[in-house]
């Protein structure tokens, strides 16, 4: 080592605040490790966790589950608002017994879904959304 490492040596050590040699060679093979080109094995490593990552990963069943409860919540939706709108009022104009029965069927259907799909949604880790493939 040249007098122009020693004085260099002798700076880092005093700006790291590096009192003696031993705790030098500690942080210099600490940083040799970490700053070293990638090994082919931890490039294969990253690779293996590249590939379960995001959308690439296999769905959870709680994923799985929570698609099909929004995909049954959409289906709900657009069956409601027929109810609503056409079947209920025809059901109600001829005096069908049917109106009221169903009323309360469909509004507690409703009710159930939306308490089933919050709970779903809570079930989710971070990171997992809906979904099924």
């Amino acid at each position: 080592m040249d007098n122009t490492q020693k004085g260099n040596l002798k700076k880092v050590m005093q700006a790291l605040n590096i009192t003696s040699r031993e705790d030098f060679e500690l942080v210099i093979n600490y940083l040799t490790s970490v700053i070293l080109p990638e090994t082919t094995e931890s490039v294969a490593e990253k690779e293996e966790a590249l590939r379960y990552t995001d959308s690439r990963k296999p769905p959870s069943e709680r994923e799985k589950h929570l698609y099909n409860v929004n995909a049954l919540a959409t289906h709900f939706e657009f069956i409601y608002s027929v109810w609503r709108q056409q079947l209920y009022p025809s059901l109600k104009a001829i005096d069908s017994p049917l109106a009221s029965k169903l009323y309360d069927r469909f509004t507690d259907g409703g009710i159930f879904l939306m308490s089933i799909k919050r709970v779903a949604e809570k079930q989710l880790l971070p990171g997992e959304k809906a979904r099924v493939d």
